[in-house]
């Protein structure tokens, strides 16, 4: 797994499993002085109960994004660290914070990873280029390069694992090359990360899975969640005996309405957003009119009230 790109399309077995645990349990690890834990040793201590097919992997494009913006957003403070000690990257961080509700727009919450979620993540991978622009002023200018190299290799993923129309045949070739050289980018550029095993789904997984089946978008579980979430905002206006009624009078409900669907399904008329359309320009600079700080720069009234503004900056904090 900690190969990279060389590490898919090989089906293990159960014997290479049970060799694996049994090196982990039998070496002589427990006689170390400080024995090395599972993630350190990179091994295994039960084999799986069952092997599937590596094609047959299903990415989730929703997991696979937030988990990885939230690795590339570490990543960045932890290089700051390893080349600047520890105040620095303390002010990077901070930095990054305010970049990341001011210059880019993304709401703040006082929990793990809220800040990154629904629209808010594909908003921050869309403005990529501040956030390396933030990093070369903190981090050497080879390290801050070689960021910026693989953050411009994820926005070229994006838009395939995203889509729900099919995928050419150019174009799987091309989230295979571009989902490796990210990859195998970020842990050649630093000699501290490791291959998680979302880094290891995209760049091994998703491509094989893109090519079988022609899509990641069709399958992935945004749509889900977006109707789990109207369902609980609408529950108290079916209720039934049972909750299983009461999705079913939901769902009645919506089929009549003719619910807002994928575009393949959907034949209405629908207002597609400036930045779909070609040569859109997206903000690159936070005194950009497009973000929240390039306004206030330029004296134009906000978008939120003063308290909405104040609780945001105390989630930011936080």
């Amino acid at each position: 797994m900690q190969a990279g790109s060389r590490a898919g399309g090989t089906l293990r077995t159960l014997e290479e499993y049970e060799r694996a645990s049994t090196r982990f349990t039998e070496t002589g690890n427990a006689r170390r002085e400080n024995p090395l834990t599972v993630e350190d040793h990179l091994s295994i201590v039960n084999r799986p109960l069952l092997l599937i097919d590596p094609a047959h992997i299903a990415p989730a494009p929703l997991h696979l994004t937030l988990g990885i913006r939230m690795y590339v957003l570490r990543l960045g403070i932890e290089a700051v660290y390893f080349y600047n000690g520890l105040p620095l990257a303390h002010v990077y961080a901070q930095n990054l914070a305010h970049l990341l509700r001011d210059g880019i727009g993304v709401h703040p919450a006082p929990y793990w990873g809220g800040s990154l979620e629904g629209r808010a993540c594909n908003k921050n991978c869309e403005r990529l280029g501040l956030v390396s622009s933030l990093l070369s002023k903190y981090a050497p200018a080879a390290a801050s390069t070689r960021y910026s190299a693989a953050y411009d290799s994820w926005q070229a993923v994006l838009p395939v694992m995203n889509r729900t129309s099919a995928a050419t045949t150019n174009e799987v070739a091309a989230l295979r090359r571009d989902t490796a050289r990210f990859v195998d980018g970020m842990t050649g550029a630093f000699p501290w990360p490791s291959v998680t095993p979302k880094l290891h789904v995209l760049c091994c997984h998703a491509p094989a899975f893109l090519e079988l089946f022609g899509s990641l978008g069709r399958y992935r579980e945004q749509g889900l969640e977006s109707w789990h979430a109207k369902f609980n905002q609408n529950a108290a206006l079916y209720t039934e005996d049972t909750f299983l009624a009461s999705c079913l009078a939901y769902v009645r409900r919506s089929s009549i309405e003719n619910a807002p669907g994928d575009g393949n399904q959907n034949r209405g008329v629908r207002r597609m957003p400036a930045r779909a359309g070609p040569g859109a320009r997206k903000a690159t600079r936070p005194d950009d009119k497009r973000t929240v700080a390039g306004r206030a720069m330029t004296g134009r009234p906000r978008q939120e009230s003063d308290a909405s503004a104040s609780k945001q900056a105390e989630n930011c904090a936080k």
